[in-house]
């Protein structure tokens, strides 16, 4: 039986959700295929192996119990727990990282279970590193055609708010570059506001981007494989919130809806799913992504928002629920993203 080590939590602003799709996974794992070892990070960055039940996993009060220590170090190809200065070295033949943002999904990670020659689910290093950052996501897409919203970024100390205003207008819509899960992530209807949600902003980042904001649906495409591509969807979500921002996502969830899949015409549903392969082939992306589009309500354009590497896998996360509408379960997406893991070139 093989040994699949699964990482949580993590020292970033997404580390709850992390939580959350962990408890899902490691429910779901066909156990007759992996002997499964759960390992998680806490937000100050320690790592205990996780012997605890379950539902402490998720949370949170895992890390008032589970105090054996856990190491990677360089070639080992596995992990080496410690405990009552004792050690014990546990080779791995698969990392399933249920982790996201930063330090989690921006490629460190993945150039440390690299240097330690142990194979995980989801996109390399360089990729990795590529989609977190939503800036340099946007020129790579650009160079290759596929349609972005218009934007303006920003490091800390400069002032673009003529430029911003002339090109982009109001509203608009204000981002750190690095969070997901909509962290930091704003509305700005007038000046006063743009500046108050772009000093927020930085408290999550040092790159900040303003997007012109799109009257839009939102669409969602989960793509699995590594030359040979899957796809579901493009799923929709439909919420009743001006924005699906992280309270609407992961807090009260109150009027979401989800429709899979999405009602728009033929065309439109494999222009997008075209786009989609596309973006993930050319950000060289590897076992998973959610690809996420803005459909404009006005003039029927179509926006790539961003891709996730490492998207979530909560009861409502849409990559599980759109594979699943495809016949696909739970337990044998997991199986299947680590095959790709696996056997990733």
């Amino acid at each position: 039986m093989k040994k699949m080590l699964i990482l949580f939590g993590g020292e970033s602003t997404e580390h709850e959700v992390s939580r959350n799709s962990a408890f899902n996974v490691i429910n779901a794992v066909d156990t007759d295929k992996f002997d499964v070892i759960v390992v998680g990070i806490t937000k100050d960055g320690n790592w205990y192996l996780c012997d605890c039940q379950r539902e402490m996993i998720k949370d949170g009060s895992w890390e008032n119990v589970c105090k054996k220590e856990v190491v990677i170090a360089p070639g080992k190809g596995g992990i080496t727990i410690l405990s009552d200065d004792k050690s014990e070295f546990v080779p791995v033949d698969i990392c399933f990282p249920v982790v996201h943002g930063t330090n989690c999904e921006d490629g460190s990670l993945q150039g440390l279970l690299k240097l330690a020659h142990i194979k995980y689910v989801g996109c390399q290093v360089l990729s990795s590193a590529v989609c977190m950052d939503k800036d340099i996501t946007k020129i790579i897409l650009e160079k290759n055609n596929i349609p972005q919203t218009p934007y303006v970024v920003l490091f800390e100390g400069e002032n673009k708010t003529e430029e911003i205003e002339e090109k982009l207008g109001y509203p608009c819509f204000v981002k750190p570059v690095n969070a997901g899960s909509s962290i930091g992530a704003a509305k700005a209807s007038g000046r006063e506001e743009l500046i108050k949600n772009i000093e927020n902003a930085f408290k999550f980042d040092k790159k900040v981007m303003v997007e012109k904001f799109i009257n839009c649906r939102e669409l969602e495409v989960a793509v699995m494989g590594n030359e040979e591509l899957i796809l579901a969807g493009p799923g929709e979500i439909v919420s009743d919130a001006e924005t699906y921002d992280y309270d609407t996502k992961y807090v009260t969830n109150s009027g979401v809806s989800y429709d899979i899949p999405a009602n728009i015409p033929a065309e439109m549903f494999e222009k997008i799913r075209e786009y989609a392969k596309k973006a993930y082939k050319v950000l060289e992306c590897s076992g998973l992504s959610r690809i996420d589009f803005f459909l404009d309500k006005d003039t029927g354009e179509i926006y790539l928002n961003e891709i996730n590497t490492l998207p979530g896998f909560t009861n409502i996360s849409m990559y599980p629920k759109l594979f699943i509408s495809t016949g696909i379960t739970y337990s044998d997406i997991i199986t299947k993203l680590a095959e790709l893991g696996e056997n990733v070139k």
